[in-house]
């Protein structure tokens, strides 16, 4: 009878501690979890993008028509991301279905918090709020400095973006720049070789000058019942120089971030990127 107690003690302990031993097992045979990107759930096509020492967060996605007809480098504004939900995951998800290979690649922004100063009746905070100013424009200074790092960095981040993904595949190289990625998208417009194009959406800037970019499309929100002064004065700028391949679309009701006309924000692309590259052969 004792024995059959051991025996019977001895399972009990075994089973109990079975669990214990199995998981000690899985980690030592289950490989270190991979660096993912901070962005929540499954990127599709998530890369790691070499940029100089760094291993940046990317996507691409490879044509899927059978037909390529080129690659498209998408740009996401500041507080966007590589698969932002909405117009950015609306593109680079849906494009390659007309033979179009879609890429992003992130991005940083500065932020410039901004300050304020108390109202106050007291003469002897004067000094105070002149304290604050001379903080103020010393942090004003810093900024600029953070500003221009960042925007060297995000040279160098879209130029590998862009020799990665010519060494991809062939035909002609499009930027669809968001919002603040505008300029870094023209300073980018040499790189994108002689067959190239640019889309903007949302941008908020004006030109003395006409900038060397190819093809343009130029897709701006516009409130009900308002202008949009700064397309409007592109588009004067863009008739007055003659620009026979620049075309600009407002869409009425749109928000910023285009909310709830992301397809109608994608017919138009989509239309007018098979206007500038289709081929002879295709309808």
């Amino acid at each position: 009878m004792q024995i059959v107690r051991k025996t019977g003690l001895l399972g009990i302990l075994i089973a109990l501690a079975w669990p214990v031993w199995s998981t000690e097992d899985d980690e030592k045979e289950s490989p270190a979890a991979p660096l993912v990107h901070s962005e929540p759930g499954h990127v599709v096509g998530y890369i790691s993008l070499p940029v100089g020492e760094q291993e940046l967060p990317a996507t691409l996605i490879s044509e899927q028509l059978g037909e390529p007809l080129g690659k498209v480098l998408i740009l996401h504004d500041s507080g966007g991301g590589i698969a932002g939900t909405g117009l950015v995951d609306t593109l680079r998800l849906t494009l390659p279905e007309s033979g179009w290979t879609t890429m992003t690649v992130a991005l940083e922004y500065p932020y410039s918090p901004q300050l304020f100063v108390a109202e106050s009746a007291d003469d002897s905070e004067a000094a105070d709020a002149s304290d604050l100013t001379e903080a103020g424009e010393q942090i004003a200074e810093a900024e600029t400095d953070t500003e221009q790092t960042q925007l060297a960095d995000n040279n160098a981040r879209i130029s590998a973006a862009l020799a990665y993904l010519n060494a991809q595949q062939p035909g002609p190289t499009v930027i669809v720049a968001f919002g603040e990625a505008v300029p870094l998208a023209i300073s980018a417009a040499s790189q994108q070789g002689d067959d190239k194009a640019q889309i903007w959406i949302a941008a908020d800037m004006t030109f003395s000058e006409l900038p060397e970019l190819g093809p343009l499309l130029d897709i701006m929100p516009q409130d009900v019942g308002k202008k949009n002064t700064d397309a409007l004065s592109r588009a004067v700028l863009m008739r007055q120089a003659n620009n026979q391949s620049y075309s600009q679309r407002r869409l009425v009701g749109a928000g910023h971030d285009f909310q709830g006309f992301e397809n109608q924000v994608l017919t138009t692309v989509r239309a007018w990127l098979q206007k500038q590259f289709k081929s002879e052969g295709q309808g």
